[in-house]
């Protein structure tokens, strides 16, 4: 069997906390639980979890994160044939990737742009945050993603989302100063999803593979900053642990926008988080960037990079 890139793990050895190394190399040998979230404000989570468990499925639930339950017993298909699924009650989510919505807290009311929104688990999630009031704009430029994101956004019947098949860089120039929050989850290597079992995962890493994402990632975070209202907060998110498609890419649009954007301190409901970098591979980075959080991975948790800024 092909073994994860060495090139890969001596990079994150330089990343990660020396107290966090070997359990988090651990982790790509084992397969994380499928876990799902409650899909609709108002329902509680007990009469979901008796329904999903009528069916022959044990979960168990998530103590950070009302709502979120972590499957057991169990597979996704066996779950996608509940009526809980199939009546969009229920949606199916990484535990890690329920984290940005969390952190940007959309709130009823406000105006609030999910940009890159395909295929649509995080744009519903906020839906539901938003308890159907106020307005959500879901952004996606691929076709077969926003095909997916409308088929979400249906499926729940969520009457304030609205979904915009374009590139957000053309959203953002013609919506600018738009919105109270915005989301940014970036595309990126998927290194934190990394399996030793299944080399799909990682035969295609490298460190040119890392620089041909970065103009990307660059393109949706200057967009998502230019949609968003004096005042307002954006979360930029990625499933990868490599510096330069996170520290660096909000590095670079922290100094175009001379302080008129700037990194805030945010809390995460689990334990194992790190801090951000402040230099890699003898680059400096402004000292803000001790403010961005990585989500390392565990038993139940993929890596995730998080960082919330606020435009002054």
């Amino acid at each position: 069997m092909p073994e994860i890139p060495s090139q890969f793990l001596d990079r994150l050895r330089q990343i990660l906390p020396q107290d966090r190394k070997i359990a988090v190399l651990e982790t790509f040998t084992f397969a994380k639980p499928p876990s799902f979230r409650l899909n609709r404000a108002g329902l509680h989570p007990e009469e979901i979890r008796l329904r999903v468990s009528s069916q022959g499925l044990e979960v168990v639930p998530v103590a950070w994160y009302p709502g979120a339950f972590i499957l057991r017993l169990g597979s996704i298909s066996e779950l996608e044939r509940t009526p809980s699924f199939r009546s969009g009650d229920i949606c199916v989510q990484t535990l890690s990737q329920m984290l940005p919505a969390l952190v940007l807290d959309p709130q009823p009311g406000e105006q609030v742009l999910d940009l890159g929104a395909g295929p649509g688990a995080k744009a519903t999630q906020m839906a539901c945050l938003m308890r159907g009031q106020g307005r959500l704009v879901a952004a996606e430029k691929d076709r077969l993603r926003f095909r997916d994101l409308s088929a979400g956004v249906r499926m729940q019947e969520a009457g304030n989302v609205t979904c915009v098949h374009q590139d957000a860089s053309e959203f953002a120039a013609a919506n600018g100063d738009c919105f109270d929050k915005v989301m940014v989850d970036a595309g990126s290597t998927e290194e934190s999803r990394f399996y030793l079992a299944d080399p799909r995962t990682y035969l295609s890493w490298s460190e040119e593979e890392i620089g041909a994402m970065v103009p990307g990632q660059l393109s949706l975070l200057r967009a998502g900053v230019q949609a968003l209202k004096p005042g307002g907060v954006l979360v930029y998110s990625t499933n990868t642990f490599a510096p330069e498609e996170n520290e660096a890419v909000v590095n670079t649009v922290l100094q175009e926008n001379d302080g008129r954007v700037e990194l805030e301190e945010f809390e995460l409901p689990i334990p194992n988080v790190s801090g951000g970098l402040c230099q890699w591979s003898g680059t400096e980075y402004l000292p803000e960037l001790s403010k961005v959080r990585r989500v390392l991975p565990s038993a139940v948790l993929e890596g995730l990079f998080l960082a919330r800024l606020r435009k002054r």
